[in-house]
């Protein structure tokens, strides 16, 4: 359950982020500051979540990818469906305005559609997004790494190294440099099972509360005093120069901000997942099932928000400053996605039945690396 609230509120920041846009006419405050903090932390949950299913369930390379397949395809076309007819009403609804702020987004649109379905939109740092759905960005990054721990998870010996030398050159640095960030979640998922026991989680419960009681106490008595303090570990990390900058090589979205939101959030995340196995709070099944079918709209909500956003602007649903009817429609606009999660799900299990039917089962034994 903490997973599911960890990820449901880490796409709440980022709409939160986008629907500060001049664009939509809010008039709130924009700050990107959330909407970096938030991906990154979806990295880390996409380890932590691969590095699960391939350890319970998917057992070979043919389920892995099917399952990868039908879970990402059945949200995304969707969402590129959506994305272009939003971008058809919104150019009927304005015209002028329309084609002023979103014509560059559609050029070359064959070979947007196509980097973007394929998930190539980031190799070697181009930025292709789907017209004008841009949180669609981060699965450039996102669907690589499924295939890079699929290599190291399936392949071994001289194939493991070669694929992943192949994917290396064709991924390009900014992909490969937010790797090991998105493996953390691999390697918390490890430790929490290793560190499972009443001692470990008797001492996570004292450290979390340690580290967020320091970090408390660092707002009032100032930062810099208190270098353990999590503000403190988050700018360290941030601040550090880039090796991508110090190659010559424009880092794009691999920033060094993404590393220390990654990190931060990781141990976090072990230490709450440790502490929740010493304080067992009573949640009855009803409480839990409901939380699992709004975080159920999690990757929905990500992908569907923007083109959403941009089309209620252009209805003329947004007023400037008027906080109470702008969150309305930004409620509106969560609930919608949340209700597109049943339907969706429905489609996922459709696609993944049509695969299992459409692609040959090859025996294999998954490897025992990493």
């Amino acid at each position: 359950m903490l997973l599911d609230i960890i990820r449901f509120t880490a796409a709440i920041a980022v709409l939160v982020t986008h629907s500060g846009e001049k664009t939509f006419g809010t008039g709130w405050k924009h700050s990107q500051f959330w909407g970096d903090l938030a991906v990154p932390v979806f990295f880390v949950l996409s380890g932590f979540v691969i590095r699960f299913v391939t350890r319970t369930r998917e057992g070979n390379p043919r389920e892995y990818y099917i399952d990868r397949a039908s879970r990402i395809y059945s949200v995304a076309i969707p969402a590129m469906l959506l994305t272009l007819l939003c971008s058809l009403a919104c150019l009927l609804l304005d015209r002028t305005r329309f084609l002023q702020d979103w014509s560059q987004t559609f050029s070359n649109p064959l070979a947007r559609l196509i980097a973007n379905l394929t998930f190539t939109s980031q190799i070697w740092g181009h930025s292709s997004i789907p017209f004008i759905d841009s949180p669609f960005w981060s699965l450039g990054y996102e669907c690589p790494y499924y295939i890079f721990y699929s290599v190291i998870f399936f392949f071994t010996g001289w194939k493991r190294v070669l694929a992943c030398a192949l994917l290396a050159v064709i991924s390009g640095p900014q992909i490969l440099f937010l790797l090991p960030l998105w493996w953390t979640g691999v390697w918390i998922y490890d430790a929490y099972h290793s560190l499972k026991s009443r001692s470990a989680a008797l001492f996570a419960v004292v450290g979390l509360f340690l580290w967020l009681g320091i970090s408390l106490l660092a707002v009032f008595i100032g930062i810099g005093r208190l270098p353990i303090a999590i503000q403190s570990v988050f700018t360290y990390i941030a601040t550090r120069p880039n090796p991508l900058e110090s190659l010559g090589i424009d880092p794009h979205r691999a920033s060094m901000f993404a590393y220390a939101s990654g990190f931060v959030s990781a141990v976090l995340l072990l230490l709450a997942l440790l502490a929740i196995e010493a304080v067992r709070l009573p949640i009855s099944n009803l409480l839990a099932s409901r939380i699992r079918r709004i975080a159920d709209g999690t990757f929905i909500l990500y992908l569907f928000h923007y083109p959403l956003l941009l089309l209620a602007a252009y209805m003329g649903l947004f007023r400037y400053q008027h906080n109470l009817t702008n969150l309305t429609v930004v409620i509106a606009i969560v609930i919608l996605c949340v209700v597109f999660a049943g339907p969706l799900d429905a489609l996922k299990r459709l696609m993944r039945h049509w695969l299992r039917i459409s692609v040959p089962n090859v025996k294999s034994q998954p490897s025992q690396q990493p």
